[in-house]
């Protein structure tokens, strides 16, 4: 049996994003700096080397800039990893820590795996967050009922998607 990588949000994302092309560390942390996702140079930089050492990713001289830049692309591996990742499920503890993150994977999940995927996804995105939501509720403070509202209306959103990713609305 295949062990399956444990990546990191960031690793995650980054091989997502390189799924749809190939592309620079600035670009990637152009994407990030609008996401969920950090775009600090000492993250994205690191987590391009971690991937290309286990052999995820690849590099290639850029050269269209002639800044000595580098292009990053999947890998074979990369591609295997990127969607045995994708087949897993997430836990309530990682939509609790990061939601955005979680949610950040649904793109790449419908491109790799197809839209009954990604519906699946959503449906059980919509559970976990009204879990959270009926777990901040029972803590009376200001800031819980935040949390609460926030994650009921994850749920709200995450249950219409399902349903207009399937075809249905409603």
């Amino acid at each position: 049996m295949r062990q399956i990588p444990i990546l990191s949000d960031l690793e995650l994302a980054i091989l997502g994003l390189l799924r749809e092309e190939p592309r620079s560390g600035y670009a990637l942390r152009k994407v990030f700096a609008t996401g969920p996702i950090g775009d600090s140079p000492g993250s994205v930089y690191p987590a391009l080397r971690r991937l290309a050492s286990g052999g995820l990713i690849a590099a290639a001289a850029d050269t269209t800039s002639g800044r000595g830049k580098e292009t990053f692309h999947l890998t074979a591996a990369g591609k295997r990893s990127l969607r045995e990742v994708l087949s897993q499920r997430f836990t309530i503890a990682e939509v609790k820590r990061n939601a955005d993150a979680v949610i950040f994977r649904l793109p790449f999940i419908e491109a790799e795996l197809g839209r009954a995927a990604a519906s699946s996804f959503l449906a059980d995105y919509a559970s976990a967050c009204a879990a959270v939501a009926s777990e901040l509720k029972r803590d009376r403070s200001a800031v819980a009922e935040h949390g609460a509202a926030v994650f009921a209306a994850r749920a709200r959103w995450a249950t219409k998607a399902a349903a207009a990713i399937t075809g249905r609305h409603g």
